[in-house]
Formats: structure tokens, sequence, C-alpha cells
């Protein structure tokens, strides 16, 4: 699962993190553009203590793993890479990329190049058009897309950006995502199992 969010983003995050139960079913990669490493370092921490998902700073060349959130470093692009049977985080500081480092277009991508139809992208409130294309690549690999509502976003420019590229199920108020993305990884689950 991969979280985009900008502008508002921090207290959103704290509405919403807390609802998501700790499974062995999935991750939780969240990019957010701010500009200062302690603020994330310390939203970090305060959901790890308000959660029941492990929430860390993500790390370069740390194993993605099930019942943890992990958050994107400030000024590294990260991606999923998949060596083997294990999904890796790689940092790096490639050019910027819609202004931005960390991109939620980079993340989504890479997401959905290796999640496939497992892949859900989440695009919360924010300012900007960074994410709408990761989550047309989301869309096209078979994963699953939701954007906050105008309504109770502080601004609605990411998520509008990616329903301008018809590359959104479902537009949700903030406290009903938790929710609709935990039905969501019950049906993967479901049909990764019907599969084995």
């Amino acid at each position: 699962m991969a979280i985009g969010t900008s502008t508002g983003g921090i207290a959103a995050l704290h509405d919403i993190l807390p609802e998501f139960p700790k499974t062995n079913t999935y991750a939780i990669l969240i990019a957010m553009h701010i500009i200062s490493p302690d603020v994330v370092n310390t939203t970090a921490k305060r959901l790890n203590e308000l959660c029941s998902l492990k929430v860390k700073m993500a790390e370069h060349g740390m194993q993605v793993e099930p019942g943890t959130a992990y958050f994107m470093p400030c000024d590294y692009h990260a991606q999923t890479k998949e060596y083997g049977e294990v999904v890796l985080i790689n940092l790096n500081k490639e050019p910027k990329v819609n202004f931005v480092r960390p991109s939620v277009d980079v993340l989504m991508n890479s997401v959905a190049e290796v999640f496939k139809e497992n892949s859900i992208g989440i695009l919360l409130t924010g300012m900007g058009m960074d994410g709408a294309q990761g989550m047309k690549a989301i869309k096209d690999a078979g994963g699953s897309t939701m954007v906050q509502d105008r309504d109770t976003s502080s601004v609605s420019q990411m998520a509008e950006a990616a329903i301008d590229l018809s590359c959104v199920d479902t537009v949700l108020p903030l406290e009903f995502i938790p929710k609709k993305t935990m039905k969501w990884v019950e049906e993967k689950t479901s049909n990764r199992a019907a599969q084995i």
C-alpha cells in the first residue's frame, strides 16, 4: 500500500493510521512532501506510539515487512525493488520529480511494478500534481486506487490531478478510507489464496 500526501498530510495521517489493524497481510509505504527531517522523524515516532502497526523511518536496503508502515525520509526518492522472494526499499538522490523529493510518483510507480494487482494507491490532502501518474501506474497494473475527498482535504490538488487522469476507483472522506482500504486488502488476500 502506497500513500502520498503533502499539505495537511501530518494531521490526516494521525487521523487514519491508528485505524489500520496490525496484520501479516500488508505493509504501508508513505511519501510525504516535508522539507524538515525532524518533522518526519517526530511524526513517525509519535504514530508508532499511537498505532497497532509498527511505524518507522525507511532506510536504504530495509526489507518491506507486513504489519509495518514506513515513512520515506526527506530529500530521498524511494522505490521498492524485488530481490528473489524479498522486497527492499531503495533510496536515492536522483533528480526531483514534480519539483519534489521524495516523489509520490516514483514510489507508486515502483509499487505498481513490484506488487501489480495486489498494490493499493492512496492520495491524501496535498498541493500539486505529484502522485497522479503513480496512481495511474497502479490502476494500469490492476491495483486499486483511492483519494481523499475535497471536503475533508486541506488542499485537494493531488487528488484532483489523479481524478483528471481517470485512474481513481474511489473518492472518500478521510474517516472512511481505512475501512475501505481494509476491505480491499481482504479481497486481495482472498484472491491470492484462491490462486495457490
